[in-house]
C-alpha cells in the first residue's frame, strides 16, 4: 500500500472519484486515492437475540416517562445500570414488541421517541475501538476512513459506520469482526502482489481442523493465491443490520429481505454493479436469516451468495425453557444476569410477550424427552413423549413444569397480555418453526460451540428430592417457585403422615450437563451438517463472545473465501 494521507471513497457518490483538500505547508505528504473495483459483494451482519438497539415509541417513553427513547441498547453503560434497576412489570412496558422497532441510523428524523434527535447524538455512546493501531492511518479501512479536516460535509469513521448499520447492533460483541472484515477484505495486499502479514497468520495454509471443522473431514487448506484470486476486482463493504428481536422472525426476515434488497439496489444506482450478497449471522440471527431467503417468506434467497451461521439455535434451545423459570445463569451479584433478567418473572415478563423469544424454544425437530423429572437417578418423567412440546410442555395449565406461570405473564397489567395471548404466540411459534422446518440457504456454513467445559441445557432435569410415582409428580401442588429453580411442594399424601412444614419436598432445577457454549448446546447444532458445506465445532467460548474468539474468526473468513470461491464470474 502506497504511503501517503488516503483520501476516502463515497461509493454512493455516483462516481469513482476522490476529492483532494489542501494541507499546510508542513505537510508533505502524497495524497493517494483508492478506487474500488466495479463489482461489489456486501457483507451483511445479523446479530443474535438482545443483539440489535431497539427503540419505543413516544408513547410507551411518555408512559415509562424516560428522557430518551432508548429501549434496549446495552452499550450504553447508563442504559445498562438503568435496566438493573427496573421491575418485571417496567421491563414489560420497555420491551414490548408493539411499541418498539430497530434504531437505524435515519437522517433527518426518528421513527420514534424525539424525532428531532440526531442519529449521531443517539448513537452517541458508539465508540470504534482501536483494534488497527498498527494500521495508521487507516485503522478502519480506506471505504471508512475520516474526511480530512476542511472537505464539505465532512463525516467522521463513526458516522460512515454507522450509515452502515454498525450503530444498530451490539458493538461490544459484534465490533471487532466488523472491524476484522472491513479492513482485511478490502485492503488484503501489503504489496502489489503479496498478501498482507495478517492474512498468512490468519489462514494460509492452515488446516482446517485447527479451528475445530469435523464436515467435510477433508477440507482443503488455503494458498495465498487462493485467497488473492477470491478478492481482487471486488470490493466487500461490511454492513450490519439489526431486528426487532421480540417480534417473530417471519416478521424480521420480510423486513430484512427489503432492507437488503433496498441496498442492492442503491449500490446498483452507482457505477458499481451488485447482484448479491453474503450475509454472516449469531445465534438467532440465523433464524431471521433462514426466514428473509426462504421462499415463502422472504425469498431472497437469489439474492444471497452464501451464508455463515454463527452459534445458530437451529432446533430452538432448551436453555430458552430455563431462562423462562428460573432467569438466567449467573452469580446474584452479575451484571448480565441482572440486565437479561435474574428471575423467571423477570424473563417471562418479556418472552412471554415477545414471539422472537417463544421461537427460540425447541421445535417438534428438537426430539422427545428433553424435559425430565427424577429422583435419585430415577427417571419418573420425561416430555414432550409424542413430538408436541407445545400442547405437552409449553400450553399446560396446570402441571408444576409447565413453561408458564401466569402470574408472571403480565405484571404490567396491559390489556389483553394474559396467557390466552401467549399460547396463541406459541401457536404462531409453532407454525414458524414447521415452516422454516430444514430450509438453509444451499450455500451455507455452520461454526459453533461444543465444549464440555461450556454446558447448556440440552436437556432440562428437575431433581425432586423426595420420592413419588409418575401419577404423583403430575398432581403435585406447589407451595413457593422463587423463579430461580427452586419450587417446594405441598405433597397431599406425606403430609397426611407428616406436618405442614415445607420438609423436604423440593425440586431443583439440575445444572447443564450437554457440551455447548453455555446457551446453545450440540444437539441443536449438530443437526446443521445435513444441511451445510461446512461445519466447526469449536470450544473456548461463551455464545455471545462466540465472533471475538480467535477460532471463530478464522473459520468466518475461510468460509468466506470458500463462498467467494464459489461465484461464477
Amino acid at each position: 500500500m502506497a504511503d501517503g494521507q488516503h483520501l476516502p471513497i463515497d461509493p454512493f457518490n455516483a462516481r469513482k472519484c476522490a476529492s483532494g483538500f489542501c494541507t499546510p505547508l508542513a505537510d508533505q505528504r502524497t495524497q493517494v486515492v483508492h478506487i474500488p473495483p466495479t463489482e461489489v459483494i456486501p457483507i451483511i451482519f445479523i446479530p443474535g437475540i438482545m443483539g440489535s438497539n431497539l427503540r419505543m415509541s413516544a408513547k410507551r417513553q411518555a408512559l415509562l416517562n424516560k428522557n430518551n427513547n432508548i429501549a434496549w441498547r446495552v452499550d450504553s453503560t447508563y442504559e445498562t445500570a438503568r435496566f438493573i434497576k427496573l421491575t418485571a412489570g417496567e421491563r414489560q412496558k420497555q420491551l414490548d414488541p408493539s411499541e418498539t422497532c430497530v434504531d437505524t441510523y435515519d437522517e433527518g428524523h426518528s421513527e420514534t421517541g424525539n424525532p428531532s434527535e440526531t442519529p449521531l447524538k443517539r448513537n452517541s455512546g458508539v465508540t470504534l475501538k482501536n483494534v488497527f493501531q498498527q494500521h495508521i492511518p487507516n485503522n478502519f479501512g480506506v471505504l471508512l476512513a475520516p474526511d480530512p479536516s476542511g472537505s464539505k460535509r465532512r463525516k467522521t469513521h463513526l458516522e460512515k459506520a454507522l450509515e452502515r448499520g454498525w450503530g444498530e447492533i451490539l458493538f461490544d460483541s459484534y465490533g471487532e469482526l466488523l472491524q476484522l472484515l472491513e479492513r482485511h477484505l478490502n485492503e488484503p495486499m501489503c504489496s502489489e502482489s503479496e498478501l498482507s502479514e495478517w492474512w498468512k497468520n490468519t489462514l494460509v495454509q492452515i488446516s482446517p481442523t485447527s479451528w475445530g471443522n469435523v464436515l467435510p473431514p477433508d477440507l482443503s487448506q488455503l494458498k495465498d493465491t487462493d485467497i488473492i484470486a477470491a478478492l481482487s476486482k471486488r470490493w466487500f463493504p461490511t454492513h450490519a443490520m439489526g431486528y426487532n428481536w421480540l417480534e417473530s422472525n417471519s416478521i424480521s426476515g420480510i423486513k430484512l429481505s427489503e432492507r437488503i434488497s433496498a441496498l442492492i439496489s442503491k449500490y446498483n444506482n452507482t457505477v458499481y454493479k451488485c447482484e448479491k450478497v453474503i450475509l454472516i449471522t449469531h445465534s438467532m440471527g440465523g433464524l431471521a436469516a433462514r426466514a428473509a431467503m426462504h421462499p415463502a417468506i422472504g425469498k431472497i434467497e437469489k439474492s444471497v451468495h452464501g451464508v455463515i451461521h454463527g452459534a445458530m439455535p437451529a432446533l430452538g434451545a432448551g436453555t430458552a425453557y430455563k431462562r423462562m423459570r428460573c432467569g438466567f445463569e449467573g452469580y446474584s451479584l452479575s451484571i448480565v444476569r441482572n440486565v437479561l433478567g435474574a428471575t423467571g418473572a423477570e424473563v417471562t415478563s418479556v418472552l412471554a410477550n415477545a414471539p422472537g423469544g417463544l421461537e427460540l424454544l425447541p421445535s417438534k425437530a428438537y426430539g422427545n424427552g428433553w424435559l425430565q423429572v427424577i429422583h435419585e437417578n430415577q427417571l419418573i418423567l420425561n416430555l414432550p413423549q409424542n413430538g408436541d412440546p407445545y400442547s405437552e410442555i409449553y400450553k399446560l395449565k396446570d402441571k408444576w413444569f409447565r413453561l408458564l406461570k401466569e402470574e408472571w405473564i403480565n405484571p404490567a397489567r396491559l390489556n389483553k397480555r394474559n396467557i390466552d395471548r401467549s399460547f396463541a404466540l406459541l401457536d404462531e411459534a409453532k407454525t414458524f418453526h414447521e415452516k422454516l422446518n430444514e430450509y438453509f440457504h444451499p450455500n451455507s456454513y455452520a461454526i459453533y460451540g461444543a465444549d464440555r467445559k461450556k454446558t447448556a441445557w440440552g436437556k432440562v432435569t428437575w431433581q425432586l428430592d423426595f420420592e413419588v410415582t409418575p401419577k404423583e409428580n403430575l398432581d403435585l401442588c406447589v407451595s413457593i417457585d422463587n423463579g430461580i429453580g427452586e419450587i417446594y411442594f405441598t405433597h397431599e399424601l406425606a403430609l397426611k403422615k407428616l406436618s405442614t412444614d415445607l420438609g423436604p419436598f423440593k425440586a431443583n432445577l439440575a445444572t447443564a450437563q450437554d457440551p455447548g457454549d453455555e446457551t446453545v448446546a450440540i444437539c441443536s447444532s449438530d443437526s446443521q451438517m445435513k444441511f451445510c458445506k461446512a461445519v466447526f465445532r469449536q470450544t473456548g467460548y461463551e455464545h455471545q463472545e462466540s465472533f471475538k474468539d480467535e477460532k471463530s474468526i478464522a473459520a468466518t473468513f475461510y468460509s468466506l473465501i470458500k463462498i467467494i470461491q464459489s461465484i461464477k464470474r
